[in-house]
Order: C-alpha cells, then structure tokens, then sequence
C-alpha cells in the first residue's frame, strides 16, 4: 500500500513538473489584446518604487530612509514625519524644502500651525523669496491646493524641475464642518473622514506627476489598555497614503558656553526612527544633533554613514576609532577633528552608495533636467500657486 501511494504521489509530480509556464509568445499577446481593449492609460509591466531621491541634509537620516548616503526622501511619494513637541520635526522638513531650493525646484510649504520660523529657513541656507507659501485652516482647502498645484506646474507650465511640498501640520488642520458650526457640535472622527477622501483624490497624482508630499503629524496620549500609549492624529490614512514614516525624538540636551563664556544649552541630540518603509527594510534608526545656531549638524550624519559602512569602528562603548588608524580613539564630540586629520574620509563618504538597492530603485539621484533651473522672469507661475 505505501508503495502504491508513493508511485502515485511520484506520477502527480512527474506530471505537474510536465505542465508549462506562460510562454513568451503567449504572455505578449495577452498584454497586447489588454492594451487594445482597455488602453496604456495606468497600464505597466515594469515598476520603480521611486523614481529618484534626494538628500535630507544629514547622511545619517538618507541611510536609514534609503540606505544609500546620496539617497534620502524618495521622490513623489509620501512621507509622515510624526513625534512630541520640540523634536525638530518641522527642521526636517524644511531641510527637506533647502535641498530642494538648491536643485532648483519648487519648495512649497503649506502652514496651518502659523508657526513658519524665517529666521531657521534662512539660518540653514534656505531662500525665503522663493518659498511658496501658503496658510490654510481647513483640510478640504489643503487637498484642493495640492490638488491645484499640480495642474498648474506640471501642466499649464510644464515645469518638470523637483517639487517638494511640507504640510505643517494634518494635526493643526481643521475641517469645515468644526470652524462652520463649532467645536461642540463637531461630528466624530470627521477630520479622519475628510483625510482619507483627500488622499484618494491626490495620491495618485501626485504619484504620476513625481510631486514629494511631506506630511508634519504630532502624537496624543491614547486611551487603550493594551498596545501602544501614544498615537498619531488623523486616522489611519496618513499611515496607509504615507510610503515612509518617521518618528522623531528628543535626546539629551548638549551644554556649552554663549559668547560671554557661560555655559548654557546649545543644541540637542535627535533620533530618528523610520518606523514604515516600502522602500527598504523598516525600523531603521538615525541619530542626528541640532544646533540652535545653525540647524541639524550634517557632520552627526557623516559619523553615523561612517560607521554603517565600516570606515568608523566603535571597539568600546562611547569610542570610536578611524579604521586605518584603530589605535587613535576619539569621542563622538571630536569627529569634527577626525574629518580635518583625515580628509580622504569625506571623499569617502561622498562616494558611499549601497548597489544592492538599485534592485527597488530605477534611477540613482536625480540629475535634472534642462527644466532644473527656474528661470528669474518666470514669476508668473510662482504668483499662481502665492494666490
């Protein structure tokens, strides 16, 4: 009887392993007849996750988004930056905004915090008369604007230079229905509802016109016995339409000494937390420092690229050491020295770029187009998306 069941179970394989997959000619006439009958309209059959990225300001953070030192936040799609108060979410964003100025594209910032900080614009080289800016109150005018943007600089102006576009934030966002008939009537979970509608509408043109979508979110404190003490604003759609997230926190305060020679605070240590990720695997982290005086330090981010790649080793707790000079131990505080002691190590982390990613990513880094650069007398379209 055993036998008898394995000649069986050996003449089912036989004849499994018989049966052909889809041959070359047949799945090129299936796709032919399907783009006859229903179009090429949204019709693909080879995909990129993003098409291209660019930089955050901080090597550190571009790793653990992309894993790739000239990779960072990913173009056209969306990203959630979310965590308490005074954790330098919005700094983030407006790096973001800076690096996109530099490319010549489009930095859009919609604020309806009324809390936009010129003075840390500028600090960390951004260019505040080329800062689209625009305050809204409610969610359904913020969609519509997005909504409008894109058809006003991708196809009234056929503009094809980078767009980068900072929400500030969903949680400061109302709807109408709230400011219309007041808080005490609101209806319940409607800032919830009307945000998963706006997403519907936007997400897809956003993705087809590669237009960068940063949402600001902030946590509130959840009522649940059981799972996590904190949770976003908003609903689940900012999860869901978001391809990457973020959590930021605040670390330790750094002291040091004003002008007078006083010791006092001088910035803080930040830690970044890619908590979703389509791009790469999840939960990576990324430490960062911030200086009141000029924004996140990009040299935190160079010591954090170093060491994931191994140019940096870490032979005991709080030591670091060069590679080729392991006996040489210095502490994070004077990696600023190191870089001036060994200047082949900044051409090293400028050449720092993970191949195996190029498997998720079509295109490396964007290059830019003949379109990169706005022209100075094209001020009609910048009046546009103003007003």
């Amino acid at each position: 009887m055993a036998n008898t069941r394995k000649k069986k179970a050996e003449k089912l394989v036989d004849e499994v392993q018989e049966v052909s997959g889809i041959s070359d000619e047949l799945f090129d006439a299936v796709i032919s007849d399907i783009r006859k009958d229903f179009g090429d309209e949204g019709f693909q059959t080879h995909f990129e996750t993003a098409k291209s990225f660019f930089s955050s300001g901080n090597l550190g953070i571009n790793y653990a988004i992309s894993e790739k030192a000239n990779g960072g936040f990913p173009e056209g799609l969306v990203t959630e930056i979310y965590g308490d108060h005074s954790t330098g979410k919005s700094l983030i964003a407006y790096h973001a905004l800076v690096e996109t100025q530099k490319r010549g594209g489009w930095a859009i910032l919609i604020d309806t915090e009324y809390a936009f900080n010129q003075y840390w614009f500028d600090k960390i080289g951004g260019d505040n008369e080329r800062l689209v800016y625009k305050n809204y109150d409610t969610i359904e005018d913020v969609f519509n604007y997005l909504d409008g943007i894109v058809d006003t600089i991708r196809i009234k102006h056929k503009s094809n230079v980078p767009v980068t576009i900072v929400w500030d934030s969903l949680a400061a966002t109302s709807t109408k229905a709230e400011i219309e008939k007041g808080m005490d009537s609101s209806e319940m979970a409607m800032r919830a509802r009307k945000s998963g509608q706006g997403f519907r509408k936007v997400l897809g043109k956003l993705k087809k016109n590669n237009i960068t979508l940063l949402i600001i979110n902030q946590i509130r404190s959840t009522m649940q016995m059981y799972g996590p003490d904190v949770d976003t604003v908003g609903g689940k759609a900012a999860k869901f339409a978001a391809s990457v997230r973020m959590e930021v926190r605040k670390g330790k305060v750094i002291m040091g000494e004003d002008k007078h020679g006083n010791k006092t605070e001088i910035g803080i240590n930040g830690k970044v937390k890619v908590t979703k990720n389509r791009l790469r695997s999840p939960f990576a982290v990324s430490e960062f420092v911030v200086y009141w005086d000029e924004g996140i330090d990009p040299i935190s981010g160079y010591l954090d690229a170093c060491l994931r790649e191994g140019l940096i080793i870490k032979p005991s707790q709080g030591w670091y050491a060069y590679k080729n000079t392991p006996e040489d131990k210095f502490r994070q505080k004077d990696f600023a020295e190191v870089l001036e002691k060994h200047p082949e190590l900044l051409g090293d982390i400028s050449n720092l770029s993970l191949d195996k990613f190029k498997k998720y990513a079509g295109t490396e880094q964007y290059e830019g187009t003949d379109d990169s650069v706005m022209i100075e007398e094209d001020e009609e379209s910048l009046e546009e998306l103003v007003n």
